[in-house]
């Protein structure tokens, strides 16, 4: 018996950085299209605080495309659970054949319950700092004390 010991998995948490994008291929299945943005903080060595976006394509296939299409907007937070996948095609141009990392999703997670798709007017008015705000540094939790109940 073949066994495949490998594992291709991401998992990422980040906010919307533009509406999604719904398309149909040849054969009529749906295709969403979106980008994803994370943020990474980290100290130098003197002790300053640093900040960087990361910006990642999302692919949703099927039932999943349209109920991101349909649910998704701009700044909404999400937790996206999907495969790696690299990309090439022929740049008619130069005939060079670029290539893109692009994360093909099988689990899109909602966790911005409270706000509801922006009508075009609202989306116009959020920049890139609400689109994906700073995380902020964990705070320290504190453990739970279990009471057993007599």
């Amino acid at each position: 018996m073949a066994t495949n010991n490998t594992i291709n998995r991401i998992e990422l948490i980040g906010y919307m950085g533009a509406m999604p994008e719904l398309r149909f291929t040849a054969s009529g299945t749906p295709v969403t299209n979106f980008s994803l943005a994370t943020n990474r903080i980290w100290r130098d060595q003197a002790g300053e605080q640093h900040k960087a976006t990361d910006w990642h394509r999302i692919t949703t296939w099927g039932r999943l495309a349209e109920v991101v299409n349909q649910f998704m907007a701009l700044g909404k937070r999400v937790r996206v659970i999907g495969r790696l996948e690299y990309q090439t095609w022929n740049d008619k141009a130069t005939g060079e054949p670029p290539s893109r990392a692009v994360i093909v999703a099988s689990q899109v997670l909602f966790l911005d319950y409270d706000r509801a798709r922006p009508n075009p007017t609202e989306a116009d008015k959020l920049t890139i700092e609400d689109a994906a705000p700073a995380a902020q540094l964990p705070a320290k939790s504190k453990r739970r004390q279990h009471t057993q109940a007599a």
